[in-house]
């Protein structure tokens, strides 16, 4: 099904809550850049787009919802079923998503793969290309990343990271974007801690707490959890086995139990 115009689904909600166009001057975005974007002449950049949906209340993956008649897109889809299958430990539904994408997108395929077996060499340098040749990160390159991050050596991880800035700045005030850097940041912690580099990984996780939203609690317990860790292996055993508790404990009160068991798995394999 082909998506509704932007400007069109724009205007519509737009009217719906009943704002004028020149309403919108108030946060820097002119009544004639929302006219041409509503008829179709332009686009908004994504920062006047985040303004303006946030405007009028709505998130962007609302939006998108709206636009793809709703129904999420391909892409975020297929990453949705990754994640679940992921968190619930299913290497059945892993596996069955990358015999489907393998063909048709296999940065997809691999980013499924990498949940449950290792990568050969060349399925790592095929995503190292692609990823040093990415310009701006988008909610797609930040996926594959996130699910395929802890298979890099600690200095791919690292140079990954370091070049980062830039590509991803547009991306940091919208939430599925940020949500997916946590992720991605606090998996290759966790390589990083895995693979003996304390400084690096000290490095990683002090970049990723300053990129964290005080009411993002899904990201902030992936934070606690990943510094539990690293406390764990490098300073204070009994201090980060306590911290990686509290996270397990956490979820399981709120009876996250995909959760609760995937972090005890861990730790039942990683800390003795």
């Amino acid at each position: 099904m082909d998506k509704r115009p932007y400007g069109e689904v724009f205007e519509d909600i737009r009217e719906s809550l009943e704002l004028h166009r020149n309403e919108f001057e108030a946060i820097g975005i002119s009544r004639k850049k929302i006219g041409d974007f509503e008829k179709g002449k332009r686009l908004l950049s994504i920062e006047d787009m985040d303004r303006a949906l946030s405007y009028m209340y709505m998130s962007l993956g609302e939006y998108e919802y709206l636009v793809n008649h709703f129904a999420y897109d391909e892409a975020e889809e297929v990453f949705l079923k990754i994640e679940h299958s992921y968190y619930k430990q299913d290497s059945r539904g892993l596996k069955q998503i990358y015999a489907d994408y393998l063909d048709t997108d296999p940065l997809v395929a691999l980013s499924a793969k990498a949940c449950y077996a290792d990568l050969e060499e060349v399925e790592r340098q095929e995503l190292a290309s692609h990823f040093f040749g990415v310009s701006v990160w988008s909610f797609y390159e930040l996926s594959v990343l996130s699910y395929t991050i802890e298979h890099f050596t600690p200095t791919m991880i690292i140079s990954i990271i370091s070049d980062w800035e830039k590509p991803t700045g547009a991306f940091k005030n919208i939430f599925k974007y940020r949500r997916r850097m946590q992720q991605a940041l606090h998996r290759g912690v966790l390589a990083l801690i895995l693979a003996g580099e304390k400084v690096e990984a000290h490095n990683v996780l002090l970049y990723a707490e300053k990129q964290l939203f005080e009411r993002d609690i899904f990201a902030k317990l992936l934070h606690k959890f990943a510094f539990g860790y690293y406390h764990y292996v490098f300073e204070d055993k009994a201090q980060g086995k306590n911290e990686m508790d509290y996270v397990i404990y956490f979820y399981d009160a709120v009876e996250s139990i995909d959760l609760r068991d995937y972090y005890q798995k861990f730790v039942d394999e990683n800390v003795k």
